[in-house]
């Protein structure tokens, strides 16, 4: 993965930021966020999302931080993306911003099953440094 990112892989950050932030033998949130955020100037929006999920673990639920990262996400990524950055307004918004969430959700036909449920385990997840 590394070779992949030094040959400019734009996708390669973003795997690499998973593992530092994944994986207990390696974990490193310093090296994760470094990587998430070479993704996110990248364009990648996987790397966006991954952001959100280090923002909440690391520096405790920065909504803000978290909702921006959902953002540039659901902007690269118009579809699965999209829902997560609901799901993140849903639960971290203020109270105007729950209810247009909770409205656009209903408009969309909902969030599919496995969205809300893997949003959820990355939000509630307690990951260890």
């Amino acid at each position: 993965m590394q070779k992949a990112h030094v040959a400019g892989s734009a996708f390669a950050p973003n795997e690499l930021g998973l593992i530092y932030l994944e994986q207990s033998t390696v974990q490193d949130f310093g090296l994760a966020e470094h990587f998430f955020l070479v993704a996110v100037e990248n364009g990648d929006p996987n790397g966006a999302y991954n952001a959100a999920r280090l923002s909440f673990v690391r520096k405790h639920r920065d909504k803000g931080e978290i909702l921006k990262f959902l953002k540039l996400a659901a902007e690269g990524d118009p579809t699965n993306l999209e829902v997560m950055y609901f799901l993140g307004l849903e639960r971290f918004g203020d109270e105007e911003e729950r209810l247009n969430a909770k409205a656009l959700l209903r408009e969309m036909g909902g969030a599919p099953r496995y969205l809300r449920d893997e949003f959820h385990e990355h939000f509630d997840s307690k990951l260890t440094n």
